[in-house]
């Protein structure tokens, strides 16, 4: 990344999701999140003695739509996270992520039984080198009700991403 670059604390996000039939899952789903989130770097989150990785506690708002035979249904996911990034020359603008939250739906889906869930995902992607305010990613999202109301198949959704910072 060019001298001096930071991680960006505030970033636009707009993904492409999938929902497979496997890891618990029945159904084949398609959609969409958009989303935004907040990052603040963290000194007690640090790697002892690297200061080529930036450690950040990030927040996020997401709304997830996804569809199956023109029936849809919306989540919108409230979560809290984290994120490292690597700075030096040889993980440059490397990133992962993970992180969890609460998510509230407008309806069910054989997977998801439940209007209101529990969303953790997990990620790595990169910023580009030459647009240091662009980054790709890839995520895996689980949403399901924590056991609260059985049965809890849970839905996963595999996210390939574009952000932009504002």
């Amino acid at each position: 990344m060019p001298d001096g670059w930071k991680p960006p604390t505030r970033i636009a996000e707009l993904s492409f999701d999938h929902e497979f039939a496997l890891l618990g899952g029945r159904e084949l789903r398609w959609g969409g999140t958009a989303g935004v989130q907040w990052a603040r770097g963290s000194k007690h989150l640090s790697f002892r003695g690297r200061s080529d990785i930036a450690a950040q506690q990030t927040a996020a708002v997401r709304v997830a739509s996804t569809w199956k035979d023109g029936v849809g249904v919306n989540v919108l996911m409230l979560q809290l996270g984290l994120r490292y990034t690597g700075l030096g020359a040889s993980m440059n603008g490397w990133y992962v992520e993970a992180g969890s939250g609460i998510a509230v739906s407008d309806g069910t889906t054989f997977d998801m039984n439940s209007r209101f869930n529990f969303a953790s995902y997990i990620g790595f992607g990169f910023w580009v080198y030459d647009l240091p305010d662009l980054m790709f990613g890839f995520r895996v999202v689980h949403i399901s009700n924590g056991n609260t109301i059985p049965p809890n198949r849970g839905m996963n959704l595999f996210q390939t991403m574009i952000g932009f910072t504002f």
